[in-house]
């Protein structure tokens, strides 16, 4: 007998493992939430593109060409990340979103017939990249002297952590 069941004969969401059962289907109430989410996002998105075009000044008079230069960095983002992934390379989101919105920074600039370096603010670009290439290094030091690292090492070993005297109460 099943010891996971409820008297209506429904099991619980979480059974006594603790662990999601995902293979399961969510039911219209995770749609409805998920929808609305994406929804907030988009319209969030949408105004903050609105009040950033204003707030620099610029007269448009069709939103058109912002919102297909949007989609085309989101399509060359999700290509990338689909195309590594078919041939099982590792490859970082963040990185990709970056590459692909400097991407059509310079296919913007192209088609209006300047050089391909202008449509892209290149000290905003390099300010990132450092961020890029610094923050794993900041946090794999930061992971291998801090209380997390004492952390990983008392969950490895699945003990009970020990008090000792001056230590750190682990191991």
């Amino acid at each position: 007998m099943n010891t996971s069941t409820t008297v209506a004969g429904v099991q619980p969401a979480l059974p006594a493992s603790g662990r999601p059962q995902l293979d399961r289907r969510s039911g219209p109430l995770t749609a409805l939430v998920f929808v609305g989410l994406l929804a907030a996002g988009l319209l969030f998105t949408g105004y903050s593109l609105v009040s950033d075009v204003e707030e620099a000044g610029a007269r448009t008079m069709a939103w058109l060409p912002f919102i297909l230069l949007g989609v085309a960095l989101l399509i060359a983002a999700i290509l990338w990340n689909l195309g590594t992934w078919w041939l099982g390379l590792p490859a970082s989101s963040s990185h990709t979103l970056i590459g692909s919105i400097i991407g059509v920074g310079v296919a913007n600039a192209l088609m209006h017939g300047r050089d391909g370096t202008s449509g892209v603010d290149w000290s905003q670009a390099t300010k990132v990249g450092y961020s890029l290439l610094l923050s794993p290094l900041v946090g794999f030091c930061c992971l291998r002297s801090g209380p997390s690292s004492r952390t990983a090492r008392c969950t490895r070993s699945r003990r009970a952590p020990r008090l000792r005297r001056g230590g750190s109460g682990c191991c």
